[in-house]
């Protein structure tokens, strides 16, 4: 077995991870003029992220990478909220 496949697979899911911990910090209070629900999902995207990171502490950071996989997803979903909000005419 190629012993370079795991170890880049581990080092993407880390950077993912880390792009959707950045993402889920820098726009906590991120709000989608006229779409409510769009705002209330970003909303709810963000908690999970806090809620990963707690996971994550209480566990030694010990969860073989899942969390930190989970992260980088949820990091993707906010980041196509983002676009569906700017896909759509407010108040519609």
């Amino acid at each position: 077995m190629n012993v370079w496949k795991p170890i880049a697979l581990v080092a993407v899911a880390g950077l993912v991870g880390a792009i959707g911990i950045q993402a889920a910090s820098a726009d906590d209070g991120w709000k989608c003029s006229g779409h409510d629900n769009l705002t209330k999902a970003y909303g709810a995207l963000a908690g999970a992220t806090g809620h990963m990171s707690n996971a994550q502490k209480v566990n030694d950071f010990d969860l073989k990478g899942h969390a930190s996989n989970a992260k980088g997803f949820i990091g993707q979903a906010m980041t196509e909220i983002q676009a569906a909000c700017t896909a759509l005419p407010p108040g519609k």
